[in-house]
């Protein structure tokens, strides 16, 4: 005897009925039927009375009922055990990540993740907007963080917006411009910007360039530099200035000022990707984790 009969007895004997049990389980009446009757052939007692209007158990159903709850939880929660076991020793996850937002809370994201998987492997690779959703694509990579207009052309992809921000103007401490807490976006329009050039995000630099264009200026871009550590340390060096997501930047970086923009144009929304069909386990949790951590920056 195995499982499946148990679980189509402890149907039959909880409704009373064969018709509803069969529904249940989504199989014929009579297969149920036939199903009930080969488990007291091979046990060679009778467990259901039929010779009234509704069935009901004998005594010996009773008991066999009560055994099989036992036997069924046993198993699954023995398979539930064992699938845990296996997940937890023999997986791995792969994060890909470029900016400082990510930098800045990637340690607890991983922290809580190894506290509930202490035994799986977590590989962190740093690359740019562009490397990242290629190497997603590739199967490279299971997850990467990624500013929306930058997966534009990804496709077959799922994905999380993890924050909405508003962009402002970071600049150095010793900007001229750096005891305001906000200007209108027009105001950049006299300012030497640095970007992250196209090839690290062809699609974040274009829709930088349009969104100054809405704002009605065209950007004076001094600098096109190749990371955002790069970007931020020549704003630190009074080099330039340049976009920054409001929250998402580390506020423990005392040598630049984040300037608030009217008027303006810039948005940005940080989001985590997968593609679909990516069958790695540990997907779903990671974003949760990271959804949950995220949450409080809002």
């Amino acid at each position: 005897m195995d499982i499946r009969k148990m679980k189509y007895f402890i149907s039959a004997a909880e409704l009373l009925s064969f018709t509803k049990a069969a529904k249940r389980h989504y199989i014929a009446q009579t297969a149920m039927s036939q199903q009930i009757a080969a488990i007291e052939a091979e046990l060679d007692v009778v467990l259901f009375d039929r010779s009234k209007h509704k069935i009901e158990l004998t005594p010996a159903g009773e008991t066999f009922l009560k055994e099989c709850k036992i036997i069924v939880e046993l198993y699954e929660n023995a398979v539930k055990k064992t699938k845990a076991v296996y997940m937890d020793s023999a997986g791995i996850i792969r994060v890909g990540y470029s900016g400082p937002s990510e930098k800045r809370f990637l340690p607890e994201i991983l922290k809580l993740f190894q506290e509930k998987y202490p035994n799986v492997d977590l590989s962190l690779e740093e690359d740019s907007f562009l490397g990242l959703s290629d190497k997603l694509e590739k199967g490279i990579l299971d997850l990467i963080f990624s500013l929306s207009y930058d997966i534009m052309q990804l496709k077959k992809v799922e994905r999380v917006c993890l924050a909405k921000d508003e962009m402002c103007l970071m600049v150095s401490k010793w900007h001229k411009k750096a005891d305001k807490r906000r200007i209108n976006a027009i105001e950049v329009a006299e300012e030497k910007i640095i970007m992250i050039n196209r090839d690290y995000g062809p699609y974040n630099f274009e829709h930088m360039l349009w969104a100054c264009r809405q704002d009605g200026y065209e950007p004076n871009i001094v600098y096109e530099v190749t990371s955002m550590d790069t970007l931020i340390l020549m704003v630190e060096a009074n080099q330039g200035v340049a976009f920054m997501p409001k929250r998402l930047f580390d506020p423990g970086n005392h040598n630049v000022r984040l300037i608030e923009l009217e008027n303006s144009h810039h948005t940005c929304e940080l989001e985590l990707v997968w593609k679909k069909g990516n069958k790695n386990p540990f997907i779903k949790d990671f974003v949760k984790i990271a959804k949950d951590v995220y949450k409080r920056i809002e």
